[in-house]
């Protein structure tokens, strides 16, 4: 993975967190994605220290609003010019009917659209 631009999304904890130290380990460029500013803060020095990759980047966005995607996208586009892989790990769940930002439910926002989006915008 040496080389390699990998964009992780729901990467400051569980799965996509150790997704980030895995391709970190094996050289790759890591960009990490989340909502929470605090764990965005903590991460990236974390992921170094474990593996001595000092190529970790982090950026908050709130998936589940188009405007935060897109700005996201651009943000991606401008500074990476290549995205090797993209691993949509984020996701959410809720049990009742939710109308989100954009006038968009929710879990449809967070769990489908914002991966298209993400993909169309890159």
């Amino acid at each position: 993975m040496n080389g390699k631009t990998c964009v992780i999304t729901g990467s400051t904890a569980g799965i996509g967190k150790h997704t980030a130290i895995g391709l970190a380990a094996l050289g790759a460029r890591v960009i990490i994605l989340g909502r929470d500013q605090n764990r965005l803060n903590a991460v990236p020095e974390e992921i170094k220290t474990l593996t001595g990759n000092a190529d970790i980047h982090a950026h908050t966005v709130d998936l589940a609003s188009l405007a935060d995607v897109r700005s996201l996208a651009n943000t991606i586009q401008e500074n990476y010019p290549c995205i090797d892989v993209l691993v949509n790990n984020a996701g959410t769940f809720h049990t009742d009917y939710t109308v989100y930002k954009d006038n968009i439910e929710l879990q449809f926002a967070g769990n489908s659209l914002r991966h298209y989006l993400l993909l169309m915008q890159g």
